[in-house]
């Protein structure tokens, strides 16, 4: 495909940029696990799945008395957590797209340096302007809306394994109104 050969040469800043976004999509399903200790502990209710009470587990090890206020805690923290590898992820993406458009500038520009007279008195202006300023610009977009894209998918995923995990009814309930919902 296109895209491949855009991320082809920058291999190592995309191995980066994915391994930040699946960390980011992990913090933010754990994000969601979080919640259920708050609302278990407050309605006094144990925790039923094994995901809780390895949940439970976690919340002990805080040297809080309360388990209430230790899993406040712990989702404050895991929420500081989740948004700065959000930020991180999104300064990388944001960098690596820079990085393309800079590259594909770049080669635009020694292609028509290199290039002959008779090519500029065959061309029109515009379209040189074209390919120099406003195609790197489209390359960005495409490049950034398929880092989006990869990565509400990912997390996406995560949040149904991780729904499925709590309690699988409730997911199966969810799929079905998403179904209605969709068709």
């Amino acid at each position: 495909s296109i895209l491949v050969y855009f991320f082809q040469s920058h291999q190592s800043k995309s191995l980066v940029v994915a391994v930040a976004m699946v960390i980011a999509s992990i913090l933010e399903s754990l994000n969601v696990i979080a919640i259920y200790p708050i609302i278990n502990y407050g309605l006094n209710m144990p925790g039923q799945s094994k995901v809780l009470r390895w949940m439970d587990w976690i919340i002990q090890l805080f040297p809080f008395k309360n388990p209430f206020y230790s899993s406040c805690v712990f989702l404050i923290v895991l929420t500081i957590l989740a948004t700065m590898m959000k930020v991180v992820y999104h300064y990388l993406s944001n960098r690596l797209t820079m990085d393309i458009v800079a590259k594909t500038q770049h080669s635009i520009f020694q292609k028509l340096m290199s290039a002959s007279y008779s090519y500029f008195v065959k061309n029109q202006q515009g379209n040189m302007i074209y390919a120099a300023t406003v195609a790197p610009g489209g390359v960005a977009s495409n490049v950034y809306f398929v880092i989006r894209i990869i990565q509400s998918a990912l997390t996406a995923v995560l949040f149904i394994v991780t729904l499925t995990f709590l309690a699988w009814q409730g997911m199966v309930f969810m799929l079905i109104l998403g179904g209605f919902y969709i068709f």
